[in-house]
C-alpha cells in the first residue's frame, strides 16, 4: 500500500497532537516509539521537547538550591506578624487565652501551662521542652 504525501502529512500532524501525552509520559511503548520517530522529522516538536527538558532540569536545580528557613527565623517572622497585626492589649489577651501560667527566670521562659483546648494538643510537646 502506497501512502500519498498528504496521508503522510496528516499522520505526522496527528503525531504533533501527541506532544503533551509524550511529555507527560502517558504514551504506550508503541506510541512513544512512533512519537520519537516523528521527532526526527518535526523540528517544532523537537524544539518543544528540548525546551521541556531544559525547563525540568532548571526546576530540579532551583529546587536543590532552595534553603529551608531555620526554626528561629520562622518563629521571629510569626512574632513579627503578630506584633504588627495586634495591639499590645490584644497580644496580652491572646497570651492569657492560650497560657494559664508562664514561668520566667533570668528573663527566659522556663515553663508554661496551657489553657484548654490548647493543652489537649500541645501539652506533650511543651513538657519535652521545659
Amino acid at each position: 500500500m502506497n501512502d500519498s504525501p498528504s496521508d503522510f502529512l496528516r499522520s505526522d500532524l496527528r503525531q504533533c497532537d501527541s506532544l503533551d501525552d509524550y511529555l507527560a509520559g502517558e504514551l504506550s511503548l508503541d506510541g512513544r516509539s512512533e512519537f520519537e520517530n516523528h521527532l526526527e522529522r518535526c523540528p517544532s516538536c523537537l524544539v518543544a521537547v528540548d525546551e521541556w527538558r531544559e525547563l525540568c532540569q532548571a526546576l530540579r536545580t532551583a529546587t536543590i538550591q532552595l534553603e529551608v528557613p531555620s526554626r528561629s527565623l520562622l518563629k521571629a517572622s510569626t512574632l513579627s506578624v503578630l506584633h504588627r497585626r495586634f495591639t499590645l492589649e490584644e497580644r496580652k489577651s491572646l497570651l492569657r487565652a492560650v497560657f494559664s501560667r508562664i514561668e520566667v527566670a533570668d528573663r527566659a521562659i522556663v515553663g508554661v501551662t496551657l489553657n484548654p483546648p490548647f493543652s489537649l494538643f500541645f501539652d506533650k510537646a511543651l513538657r519535652k521542652r521545659f
